[in-house]
């Protein structure tokens, strides 16, 4: 054999499919290519990006798609080089065998199905229809505040705004509550219905001063007062959930701003409430609906030249 045989791209007499689709659902409809081709070490040239020909010869002078009932069809997709596979075949490394990669970004997205750790935002709902306001008589005892509601107006982790109105020698005088408070347990006993909020400061406008629970309710074994419920809360925390993949192809780096983006006015939040986009009655919509929703960032990866990308969703919950 002449030293100068492989200073050109010599191909072997066949091709391969390269079922690369094959992991989503077994899909064998559509694939890759793959060509063998030997050449010296010092000619050879990448030939990333070229297109494909299915006209092209081997090196016995066959057409190497000659076979290929779908010939046709494969001329019809825009196959190019997008990865080469080098392996040496002689022990000086002189000759190479290169494994071209004919791929494309088809126009369709594929699903896999997976579980994730999902970081789903803070729920506030700050509407009038979320509003409940009840007169109730106060207890304090090891830190907690506590009232009756019998008629359940009230349950574990709404948050609370407080307000005591009593009366001393004869004057009139109101507390308010400095933070919320939230109910952090009911207990059902003896047919009476009990809530329990984690402790506040108090102001006291009268005497101009901040007081705990103890000097404000304590002290006078019980106030009355008004326990509004102003809004309810369901804090930003981590589910573990069922998640739909939605992966994709590209050719070039794609768009990544699939995460859903909760806007406060032109700024960027944590939570949802009835003044943000989506606002929490869409929320809740979508939780009926059992939308899909992005909350996790797309995850970018390369496949030769190609880029896949997978969006994670789960229903809003």
């Amino acid at each position: 054999m002449r030293d100068d045989v492989f200073d050109n791209r010599c191909y072997d007499d066949l091709f391969r499919r390269v079922f690369e689709f094959e992991q989503y659902g077994g899909r064998k409809d559509i694939f890759w290519l793959e060509l063998d081709y030997y050449i010296t070490r010092d000619r050879f040239a990448s030939r990333i990006g070229a297109a494909l020909d299915v006209s092209m010869k081997s090196y016995s002078g066959n057409e190497i798609f000659r076979d290929a009932i779908d010939k046709e069809a494969i001329a019809a997709i825009a196959y190019k080089v997008i990865d080469e596979k080098i392996e040496p075949q002689t022990a000086f490394q002189d000759i190479y065998k290169v494994t071209e990669v004919y791929g494309y970004a088809p126009d369709e997205t594929f699903n896999t199905y997976s579980g994730e750790v999902v970081q789903f935002p803070t729920l506030r709902d700050t509407s009038a229809d979320g509003k409940v306001v009840k007169s109730v008589t106060f207890y304090y005892s090891l830190g907690k505040i506590r009232f009756d509601d019998n008629d359940g107006a009230f349950n574990v982790g709404d948050w609370l705004d407080l307000f005591v109105q009593a009366r001393a020698s004869g004057n009139l005088y109101a507390c308010y509550g400095m933070q919320l408070s939230q109910v952090s347990e009911v207990r059902t006993e003896g047919g009476k219905r009990t809530c329990y909020c984690t402790d506040i400061s108090w102001n006291v406008p009268s005497s101009g001063t901040t007081q705990g629970s103890q000097a404000v309710i304590q002290q006078y074994g019980i106030r009355a007062g008004t326990a509004t419920r102003t809004f309810t809360v369901r804090e930003q925390g981590n589910q573990q959930v069922p998640t739909t993949n939605f992966i994709s192809y590209h050719t070039s780096f794609p768009n990544i701003d699939d995460k859903l983006k909760i806007m406060a006015g032109n700024n960027e939040s944590q939570e949802i409430n009835s003044a943000t986009t989506p606002s929490y009655t869409q929320w809740q919509t979508w939780k009926a609906d059992g939308t899909l929703v992005c909350l996790l960032e797309p995850e970018i990866t390369q496949v030769g030249t190609l880029y896949k990308k997978t969006v994670k969703k789960c229903r809003a919950r």
